[in-house]
């Protein structure tokens, strides 16, 4: 077989693969329950929401809002209920999505930051370190220093953000409170 005779059969073989070899599938299914519910066709769905409250960090604003999604059988009128919270950052007024989180994870995720609010030095000997908690829909929360003379920080950013957020030592406190009055009101509306 000639070169160009070569090439041009190896040029038809890798169009005629190219054309049979499936996409690649890059839509992820759900991370949460509630995102489950809430992405499900064929089911009717109800989603209640309630805001819980704020935090304003620099020119951010992190919302949380109750949520509690209710599955509907139209033929008996009974529901199967789930509950979570949309943890929601903007900045300037732009929306830079909203992660949810399912109940499940809630107890989690205060130990977490409970934990990660009163992180010092003790942690480790080496000169730098990076603590992180991520929720199962990629809500990082993280607390790093990179060196024992500079001061630790934390940070939170979900998945659409490609840098977070620093919080100072009183915006933790503070959404740490609305974390747990967010758990709270999460456990009233489960026990009915």
């Amino acid at each position: 077989m000639t070169k160009p005779n070569l090439i041009l059969f190896l040029a038809i073989g890798a169009l005629f693969f190219a054309t049979q070899s499936p996409a690649q599938t890059t839509n992820l299914p759900p991370a949460t329950m509630l995102e489950t519910i809430e992405a499900s066709p064929n089911q009717l769905v109800l989603k209640g929401s309630f805001l819980m409250g704020s935090v304003t960090v620099q020119q951010a604003l992190v919302t949380l809002v109750c949520k509690e999604d209710d599955l509907i059988n139209p033929n008996d009128n009974s529901r199967t209920k789930w509950y979570g919270c949309s943890f929601g950052i903007s900045i300037n007024g732009q929306s830079l999505g909203k992660t949810v989180i399912d109940e499940d994870e809630m107890d989690s995720l205060l130990k977490a930051v409970d934990y990660m609010k009163n992180v010092n030095w003790s942690v480790t000997s080496l000169p730098s370190f990076n603590l992180t908690y991520t929720t199962k829909a990629g809500l990082r929360f993280s607390v790093f220093s990179d060196n024992r003379d500079s001061k630790i920080q934390f940070l939170v950013r979900n998945s659409f953000m490609p840098k977070g957020i620093f919080f100072t030592s009183d915006q933790i406190a503070q959404l740490y409170s609305l974390l747990q009055q967010t758990k709270a009101k999460l456990d009233t509306l489960h026990k009915g």
